[in-house]
């Protein structure tokens, strides 16, 4: 049955970032449905839980490739951001900071109080308290 299913999926686009973002964004409007009980919220949920499938199942693998790097482009930042919040929460002796000037995730020791961090890549100065 496995290789049924990867014989039929050959040839066909998959799944990507996109689409995750489009199944969680789905699931969330689902869960807030239930305690808000309206249509529209059911409506948006089915349509990006659609598009979602439609996406994963298409043949035109460059036109959903495109997609799926401009949504990459366009949350960058907040991407990069849910980094440095993710690793500062594994570290439990290092605080971590976004560089203002280049965006470079620079990592400092916890408990020094405030300090000038200079970023290795940029050499940009910036205070923040560790």
């Amino acid at each position: 049955m496995r290789e049924k299913f990867a014989r039929w999926m050959s040839g066909r686009y998959g799944n990507d970032h996109l689409n995750s973002t489009l199944v969680w964004t789905a699931l969330i409007l689902l869960i807030l449905n239930i305690f808000v009980n309206n249509s529209v919220l059911t409506l948006l949920a089915y349509v990006a839980w659609g598009f979602s499938i439609y996406r994963m199942f298409s043949r035109k693998i460059y036109q959903r490739n495109n997609e799926n790097q401009w949504f990459l482009a366009k949350t960058k930042k907040i991407r990069h951001q849910f980094s440095a919040i993710s690793k500062g929460t594994k570290d439990k002796n290092s605080r971590y900071f976004i560089c203002p000037q280049c965006a470079q995730i620079v990592r400092v020791p916890k408990g020094r109080g405030k300090i000038e961090i200079t970023c290795p890549s940029c050499h940009t100065h910036f205070d923040r308290k560790s």
